[in-house]
Formats: structure tokens, C-alpha cells, sequence
């Protein structure tokens, strides 16, 4: 764990379309060992400011999803339609929920908390 590509790849892999999926992955693998070296590292590799902009997305996807959804319901749609639409916001809901775990693992050091609130867009995740 001392290699700092490691850390790296971590903060890439979240750029892409499946990575919070790695990253709940990497979370599993670590369980509770989030050590202090791990969450700096990956403070110190931009994992704080590559998830502040893909939370703000979660969050305005799942905004939309719950409109969407409740929009349905008043428009009384076939229940067919409404299911997909349940399926799609808890998807949202569970992807949200991963990036808000994985943040508040990295805010937990010292150099976490420094850079997310340091961040143009942290009082949008303060205010979600």
C-alpha cells in the first residue's frame, strides 16, 4: 500500500462510467482499514475532488428520478412504467449513497477535510 499508483488508479477509475462500482469494490476489499494512510493517500491523489462533482450529479440524478416517479404517480401510468422508474431511482439512490460513503471515508483525515472544504462546490454537498 506504500505505491502511490495504487491511489492514483483509485481516483481515475472514478472518471469512468463504472467507477463508483470499483470503488465500492476497493471499499469491500479495505472493510473497516481505512487507515489513516489510505484516506490521505487518497486525499493527496484527488479523490476529494474528483467525487464532489460526481455527488452533485448523484444528487441532481436522484432529484430527478424522485420527480419523475412522483410525476407518474399523479398521471396514474401503467404499473409497468412506474416500476422501471422505482428501479432507475433506487439505482440512483444506492450510486449517491456509495460516493457519500467513499467522501466521508477520504474528509476523515486531515488533508480530506482541507481539500473539501477548500472546494468551489462543497456548500452544494452541505446544502444536500
Amino acid at each position: 500500500m506504500r505505491s502511490d499508483d495504487l491511489y492514483k488508479a483509485a481516483v481515475q477509475e472514478l472518471s469512468r462510467r463504472d467507477g463508483l462500482r470499483s470503488l465500492q469494490l476497493m471499499m469491500m476489499m479495505f472493510g473497516g482499514r481505512w487507515t489513516e494512510e489510505v484516506r490521505t493517500r487518497l486525499a493527496l491523489n484527488g479523490c476529494v475532488e474528483a467525487l464532489i462533482p460526481m455527488q452533485i450529479k448523484l444528487n441532481t440524478e436522484l432529484q430527478e428520478a424522485a420527480e419523475k416517479l412522483e410525476n407518474a404517480h399523479q398521471l396514474h401510468l401503467e404499473e409497468s412504467r412506474i416500476g422501471g422508474m422505482q428501479e432507475t431511482l433506487a439505482a440512483t439512490f444506492t450510486r449517491r449513497e456509495v460516493c457519500t460513503q467513499a467522501l466521508a471515508i477520504v474528509m476523515d483525515s486531515a488533508i480530506g477535510r482541507m481539500r473539501f472544504f477548500e472546494h468551489q462546490h462543497a456548500d452544494n454537498i452541505i446544502d444536500t
